[in-house]
């Protein structure tokens, strides 16, 4: 098992933030070129940006062998404090104002 597990109850709240597909693969795109170049990834390979672009697209769908929504939701689900889960692609003012109302 995880040493992670053993903080868990030092959490006194939870946040998961998603956003739609679409316009987290367009910011993720943008971020990677911005950083590495039109076409190149992290290592300096090309294939490597298409590559974590393919992976960071299945985040919403596959199970829990990868980094998923599948995998965080049950990590959440394991937590004993409060969850606050902000879905959708909002400015980050409101997020800062619904994080600080849980507070």
């Amino acid at each position: 098992m995880r040493m992670g597990r053993y903080i868990y109850p030092a959490f006194r709240a939870g946040y998961y933030l998603w956003i739609p597909r679409d316009i987290r693969i367009s910011r993720l795109v943008k971020r990677e070129k911005e950083r590495y170049g039109s076409s190149i990834g992290p290592g300096g390979n090309r294939h490597e940006l298409s590559s974590f672009i393919t992976w960071a697209e299945k985040y919403d769908e596959d199970g829990i062998e990868i980094r998923s929504k599948r995998l965080h939701g049950i990590w959440l689900s394991r937590l004993e404090c409060p969850i606050l889960r902000i879905e959708g692609d909002m400015a980050v003012k409101e997020r800062v104002n619904i994080v600080m109302s849980m507070i």
